[in-house]
């Protein structure tokens, strides 16, 4: 994760999503299995990418693996971040002053 994975957030929609690159698909399929996910070919490279996007399938991957395994890079942030972001994430129709300015 730490040298083939991103941690990204899609502006328009708040879809937070952690994908990894790997030129060997069999690499990759335990993660769909132990932490749910998918994957795809990458249309960018000839390599294959498995993206978590879904809220509980996150929290399962940074429970289960990235407490006990943490990252070494400037991803860690992001990580931590990521359980952060949902619990003050606001609704646009929420006029919460409060977690608008956090």
């Amino acid at each position: 994760m730490d040298c083939e994975g991103l941690v990204n957030i899609n502006e328009v929609s708040g879809q937070i999503f952690i994908s990894i690159n790997q030129k060997n698909k069999y690499l990759l399929d335990p993660l769909v299995y132990l932490y749910g996910g998918i994957i795809k070919m990458s249309p960018k490279t000839e390599a294959f990418e498995y993206i978590i996007y879904k809220k509980n399938e996150l929290f399962n991957l940074i429970d289960n693996f990235f407490i006990k395994y943490p990252l070494r890079t400037k991803k860690l942030n992001r990580i931590n971040l990521i359980k952060e972001y949902y619990l003050k994430k606001i609704n646009l129709n929420n006029k919460d002053v409060i977690k608008l300015n956090e």
